[in-house]
């Protein structure tokens, strides 16, 4: 495969990077980032690289596709590697729930949520335990004495308050994949010692921010700034669709997405992509039974139903059915406490559930279904939500109307007064933009658009006052139906 321009560029400043100097590489939707990054590590043989994945996932897609100069590892096997060898052995959790706090201190489960709201931020932050509140300075130290569990946050955060100098003595240089989906934690790891280093990622696909996530290229200041603007699987006018909405809804510096992809004759698979898991169940539930045995849901079936049920057999007292990573809604006192709760934390899972109890479904028959749809060898048409189809692709692809219109929320923050409430609709808008960018990337050749945004598309001319960029390209592939 011959090299671009841009990545040719992007090998040359590798070959010079010294200790300490960073090099920030902007890579949109399908542009070669991982076969980039290889191509760095092999026109570098005598560095040795430390490569930072995002998940398990990634560890797994691209350890054979590397040479010998360069190890694979999640910043979270990094940690706990190193937790375990100062702390000992000891079970990992996912995360703390009100009720393990509850066994430290003594108060009303809404000042109990606060709490443990300002722990997890904390953990997520590059703050240090001295600068806290007693209360989270009681609550890390418990940790420590395992007089509560551990979990994924805590050992993160513990390795990097270390500032443990074994990176800089073993590698020369670091490399940092999806370093837009990073936190703040994370990122701290990332620099705290004297390494080359290389970030990779698009700062479009931030779409975690629930998560606290944080997107490296909005706070680093790299030695040398590239970027990769040519992507090998979208057809232009496929990217035409997305650099419309970039441009006209970022507030970010953008360069407009340019196509090296070879237009498809016959379309091979087809994927419908979800905003929420909701809109997954009610695509599902809208299905023919004829029809559906054409379709592949790619999610677990428990992992959608199980916050659904788990509602559902606490609002009926059946509480032995409830499953068992929401047992511990078994210590609210009412169905009216479990709702603040839920509205409370803002979880999305749990409230996309609440929310969809409140329709009209026969779930019973519906898990059913669900259950005979779950990864369908026999299929070519795929049922996905849009976090879960990120680094994926089909050769056709429908996005579902639950994606949330990107004009009204402008809109909101025209209208808006307050500024706290002004400052969260931007982040809303920018997340969402985000999101249904990653979505219409996943298309190759042809993307079908049924969400509201379709309809703001087809009135652009009357809104070019909203950007001062122009579109561009026909989008003769891209169709409401």
């Amino acid at each position: 495969m011959n090299l671009t321009d841009e990545q040719t560029q992007i090998i040359e400043l590798s070959k010079k990077l010294k200790a300490n100097e960073i090099l920030s590489i902007q890579a949109c939707a399908g542009s070669g980032k991982t076969f980039t990054l290889r191509e760095i590590v092999l026109n570098n043989p005598k560095k040795k690289y430390l490569y930072l994945a995002f998940n398990k996932a990634i560890v797994k897609e691209v350890i054979s596709k590397f040479p010998p100069n360069v190890e694979i590892k999640t910043l979270h096997s990094l940690a706990l590697s190193y937790t375990k060898k100062k702390l000992g052995v000891f079970q990992v959790i996912k995360s703390l729930s009100v009720f393990d706090i509850a066994k430290i201190f003594k108060g009303e489960n809404q000042l109990l949520i606060l709490l443990l709201e300002e722990f997890n931020r904390f953990l997520r932050s590059n703050e240090e335990i001295a600068s806290q509140h007693s209360n989270i300075k009681i609550l890390y130290q418990a940790v420590l004495d395992k007089k509560l569990p551990m979990f994924h946050n805590f050992y993160l955060k513990f390795y990097a308050l270390a500032k443990d100098k074994h990176l800089e003595s073993h590698y020369d240089c670091l490399l940092l994949d999806e370093a837009q989906d990073t936190n703040a934690v994370m990122l701290s790891i990332f620099l705290h010692n004297r390494c080359a280093k290389i970030l990779a990622g698009d700062t479009f696909q931030n779409i975690y921010g629930f998560n606290q996530s944080i997107n490296a290229f909005n706070v680093l200041n790299p030695t040398y700034n590239t970027t990769l603007s040519t992507s090998f699987r979208c057809t232009q006018n496929i990217l035409d669709y997305a650099n419309f909405f970039l441009k006209t809804f970022s507030t970010k510096d953008f360069i407009s997405m340019r196509s090296n992809a070879i237009q498809g004759n016959i379309i091979h698979n087809r994927a419908f992509i979800s905003r929420t898991n909701a809109g997954m169940i009610e695509f599902i539930a809208s299905l023919e039974e004829k029809e559906s045995k054409d379709f592949s849901l790619l999610k677990e079936p428990r992992k959608i139903f199980s916050p659904i049920f788990a509602i559902l057999h606490f609002k009926k007292a059946q509480f032995d059915l409830i499953p068992k990573e929401y047992a511990y809604f078994k210590n609210f006192n009412h169905i009216k406490e479990l709702y603040y709760y839920i509205e409370t934390i803002q979880d999305k899972e749990l409230l996309s559930a609440l929310n969809l109890l409140r329709k009209d479904l026969n779930l019973t028959k519906l898990t059913k279904r669900v259950k005979n749809l779950f990864y369908n060898k026999n299929a070519k048409n795929f049922i996905i939500n849009a976090h879960q189809a990120k680094g994926l692709e089909w050769d056709n692809v429908v996005l579902l109307d639950d994606f949330f219109s990107l004009m009204e929320i402008k809109e909101n923050i025209i209208i808006q007064k307050q500024s706290s409430i002004k400052e969260k609709l931007y982040l809303e808008l920018e997340q969402e933009l985000n999101l249904f960018y990653v979505a219409i990337t996943r298309a190759k050749y042809q993307l079908i658009d049924k969400s509201k945004n379709y309809k703001f598309w087809l009135n652009r001319e009357k809104i070019k006052n909203l950007s001062s960029h122009s579109t561009q390209g026909d989008f003769i592939n891209v169709a409401k139906c």
